[in-house]
């Protein structure tokens, strides 16, 4: 190859190379400043709220700090599903919170049918695989972004009233639950009657007895202080919550690519804290609320009897999904249970 030659190609690799930075430091260019406003329901120092400031720290610092991330702790923006319909009409930008998706497409209810996890792992095969990404394009189409799942933690019954340790101890009791079908239809098939309250008012109508108990996640009942309204606490595990870190699709639509990436890759990387932080905490909760609350664990028959009438609202919901949906749910399940 000529002196030349070689001067040439060096000129043309040297253009290219220009040519590439240019275009990687046009595409960085294109994030412009937001103002991206965030709302969960709890407060205080806990997973929820240290997993939403890490969120919000791979924002900024993905973004060359354009891209601003507001926290709104303690329901300040709102109740959920006033926090949904709000991300739905582009006025609020995200939120953290649990799956109540199923107000707005019935195939979200996956996630809320009683005892059909047995563990975390098998709920993430449903949230991760095939499953989850048709839940994320039902999302999408109803103006909802999904940019994280994320669990750790069981559901648990608390109540005011009296120890459950049996079925018997159920009938009768007023729960809070969420407002959604398949919880309703959960608590009533084992005899309680349940009530649906937003969460910003469950507090006072514990404290009231507009209810007598509720049931949550460990987390929940800690930070949002019901043990002091409280005084039974039953670990049914009966539900794996789930939680969902959410941005607003009309908001979604007027980002460039670059600033989706920027949310999408933040998602991803606070997802694996989210779920670390919740799991790692959750044991410590169980000890804390040793401590105010009476535990009364459920044999492993009563459990059974518990699994036995929630088996009608198992197989009324799962019903109601599409027949390829609900193979996937099962085929995912099966996919890593007994390993």
């Amino acid at each position: 190859m000529s002196t030349l030659w070689k001067f040439l190609r060096a000129v043309q690799l040297g253009a290219l190379c220009a040519a590439g930075l240019l275009a990687w430091g046009a595409a960085r260019g294109e994030v412009r400043e937001h103002t991206i406003k965030l709302a969960f329901v709890i407060t205080g120092d806990n997973p929820q709220t240290r997993s939403a400031a890490f969120f919000k720290a791979e924002v900024e610092r993905l973004s060359g700090g354009k891209m601003k991330v507001e926290l709104y702790p303690g329901a300040q923006l709102g109740p959920d599903l006033q926090v949904l319909s709000a991300l739905r009409a582009g006025v609020i930008e995200a939120t953290a919170t649990s799956s109540l998706l199923g107000t707005i497409d019935p195939a979200f209810n996956v996630y809320d049918i009683p005892f059909l996890f047995r563990d975390f792992r098998e709920l993430y095969a449903v949230s991760d695989g095939e499953a989850g990404r048709r839940l994320r394009e039902i999302a999408e189409r109803n103006g909802l972004i999904i940019l994280n799942t994320h669990s750790g933690a069981w559901r648990n019954l608390t109540n005011r009233v009296r120890p459950v340790v049996s079925l018997r101890d159920l009938k009768g009791l007023k729960l809070r639950t969420l407002q959604n079908s398949v919880f309703i239809d959960f608590w009533r098939a084992l005899g309680a009657n349940p009530v649906a309250i937003p969460f910003p008012e469950l507090y006072t109508a514990l404290e009231q007895g507009t209810v007598d108990g509720q049931e949550n996640a460990n987390g929940v009942i800690v930070y949002g202080k019901l043990m002091e309204v409280q005084r039974y606490f039953t670990p049914t595990q009966h539900n794996a919550y789930l939680g969902m870190l959410l941005f607003s699709g009309p908001v979604w639509q007027r980002l460039n690519e670059e600033e989706r990436k920027v949310l999408r890759d933040a998602g991803a990387s606070s997802e694996q804290f989210w779920r670390k932080a919740i799991a790692d905490e959750d044991q410590l909760l169980l000890k804390r609320i040793g401590e105010k609350l009476v535990i009364t664990p459920l044999t492993p028959e009563v459990r059974r009897e518990m699994e036995q009438l929630a088996q009608p609202v198992i197989d009324k919901h799962m019903a109601s999904f599409d027949p390829k949906f609900a193979e996937l749910i099962r085929a995912a399940v099966s996919s890593v249970r007994g390993k």
